[in-house]
């Protein structure tokens, strides 16, 4: 009975892993909606939402109401990128950056990043969000299309009488809640998590984070620094580097992976989410390659390449087949 029960484990885990993931992009997709009627089989009856441009959110109406809904002829375009999800068979959390558009005879366009809590009461329920935090990073555009916000201002050093932050990564990121996470549902997605992690990192400043992702010998070419080799100059001048920004985030999607044994390889791509390009337009992509180390992944090897594509115009799999194998790395 218990042979059966261990051999049966990692299908149920990754089957809670994909639960997950779509209740969070069910999720988002209710929020663009702005109906709370769609989020009725998402939350919890007690579900609530701290947000830095709305404050306290209390109920499924409410949060139903986070960026909108799409007053007269508006439209709202809400995406979801970097997400991961850590956590046990019957409580998890989920992190990821969130990019939208609100158009109308003008253009509203900010980027969010969250953290959002789902529970179940046993493994043959439904995941439920329970709670959010929904920390808005950065805007442009007419900010008359929703006045009552609260907007980030990063023209200025912190002052007296901030408001407080949301988010703080190094209490919320799921890596620190679930270190040891159980929702995986399998290698690909272990490598291809990766990215989540550095990003996220890099983004937040949480540097902690941060250097967990690098191999003591990783090396690459760090634009608009240059060559990098050794973790301790890496995380030593991305560290300086992000210093001088009051915030990043690095959208991404992963296009492809290779693995063989305790190596692989992965290609990025860079959303540039203030264009009006959609979901499949990038301004940049990550050539990497990664070691194992435990359950998680670090990079041996990243480079950033500038210049405008979608996923068709370029060949992922002799790319990661140059990546993985070295012969197609930049020396700059």
């Amino acid at each position: 009975m218990s042979i059966e029960l261990d051999e049966n484990q990692p299908k149920k885990r990754a089957n809670a892993h994909q639960a997950a993931l779509l209740t969070i992009t069910r999720f988002v997709a209710a929020l663009q909606a702005g109906s709370a009627s769609n989020l009725t089989d998402l939350i919890h009856d007690k579900v609530s939402a701290s947000t830095s441009h709305r404050g306290r959110l209390l109920g499924g109406d409410a949060i139903a109401g986070m960026f909108g809904p799409p007053v007269g002829s508006e439209t709202v375009e809400l995406w979801p990128s970097n997400l991961y999800v850590a956590g046990s068979m019957t409580e998890a959390r989920a992190s990821g950056y969130l990019a939208c558009h609100i158009v109308e005879a003008s253009r509203l366009s900010f980027g969010a990043v969250f953290v959002i809590d789902l529970k179940r009461a046993s493994e043959d329920e439904v995941w439920r969000v329970t709670s959010a935090k929904v920390q808005l990073s950065w805007h442009e555009g007419n900010t008359r299309l929703r006045p009552e916000w609260r907007y980030p201002t990063h023209e200025k050093m912190w002052a007296e009488g901030d408001p407080m932050p949301v988010l703080v990564s190094e209490l919320d990121a799921p890596w620190h809640l679930f270190p040891h996470n159980e929702l995986r549902s399998g290698e690909t997605r272990d490598v291809e998590d990766t990215y989540a992690r550095y990003s996220w990192g890099i983004d937040q400043a949480d540097f902690g984070l941060l250097a967990g992702c690098y191999t003591e010998d990783a090396a690459g070419t760090f634009r608009p620094m240059g060559p990098l080799s050794g973790r301790n100059s890496i995380i030593g001048v991305l560290k300086d580097f992000r210093r001088a920004w009051p915030w990043m985030q690095h959208y991404g999607d992963v296009l492809g992976s290779h693995i063989e044994g305790d190596r692989a390889a992965i290609i990025v791509g860079r959303h540039i989410p203030q264009t009006k390009g959609g979901p499949d337009l990038y301004g940049a992509y990550y050539p990497m390659r990664l070691k194992r180390h435990g359950d998680l992944w670090r990079i041996t090897w990243t480079e950033y390449r500038p210049g405008w594509f979608s996923s068709h115009d370029i060949d992922i799999p002799n790319l990661l087949k140059v990546t993985f194998s070295g012969e197609g790395d930049w020396a700059e």
